[in-house]
């Protein structure tokens, strides 16, 4: 195999990759948008969030049957909290509604649920997960929740829980089967390895070098410049 037909087999595994990991965000996120400049110039569709926390929202919003939309994260945040490492977001509005003491019904759904996922409500010094609403200073008009670490919360009765869990099974076979195949041949050892490498990239690291930050966007760039090369190297 000549060196163009190894990167365009090496694009095509990244691409189903990518397939694959753009269709569980859609599903894992189906109660959470990302709205930029809504705040300033907040840009959380660009931002690198923890990925539990995300998580964790998603489920607590899918349980109040709400749809929320993150309107702050780590852009557009003065520096020195949570928001600067990607552990926080503030949600400002919900239903398509902005959150405020006269509209605050479906504000406190969605905190009662984050409560039942263990997030301490009004008090984040000390915790590792926390939300902050009605009541705290400066928070009158958006919801603050914020996860330090990168431990998804349990919650028997979220299908997100059960659909993540599956993913992570379907995802951890196919890597078995790949790693099965590509021991068969050093080409598809080489192909397995530079595809590894590059979806490391894809996620990219936290401050303490972990791998569990995600960019939608970034995700979706990479197709198109995947295609875009695919047809280049024909």
């Amino acid at each position: 195999m000549n060196k163009f037909n190894k990167i365009i087999r090496t694009y095509d595994i990244i691409s189903d990759m990518k397939k694959n990991k753009v269709i569980e965000a859609i599903d894992n996120y189906s109660n959470v948008d990302f709205k930029d400049r809504v705040v300033g110039k907040s840009t959380p569709s660009k931002d690198n969030i923890n990925i539990s926390l995300l998580q964790d929202i998603q489920t607590a919003a899918k349980n109040a049957n709400l749809k929320v939309d993150i309107t702050t994260a780590v852009s557009g945040h003065h520096p020195g909290t949570r928001h600067e490492s990607g552990n926080a977001v503030d949600i400002a509005i919900i239903n398509g509604k902005a959150v405020s003491l006269n509209n605050r019904i479906d504000a406190d759904r969605l905190v009662n649920e984050l409560i039942k996922l263990g997030y301490t409500k009004n008090a984040e010094s000390g915790n590792d997960k926390a939300v902050l609403t009605f009541g705290f200073k400066g928070h009158d008009n958006h919801v603050h929740v914020s996860k330090k670490s990168t431990t998804p919360s349990s919650n028997d009765s979220s299908e997100t829980d059960t659909k993540s869990s599956s993913s992570e099974t379907d995802t951890e076979s196919s890597s078995s089967e790949t790693d099965t195949e590509s021991s068969s041949s050093s080409e598809g050892g080489y192909l397995s390895s530079i595809a590894g490498n590059m979806a490391k990239s894809i996620v990219g690291k936290d401050s303490k070098g972990e791998y569990n930050t995600f960019n939608v966007l970034d995700m979706v760039g990479l197709k198109e410049e995947i295609d875009r090369i695919k047809e280049l190297l024909k």
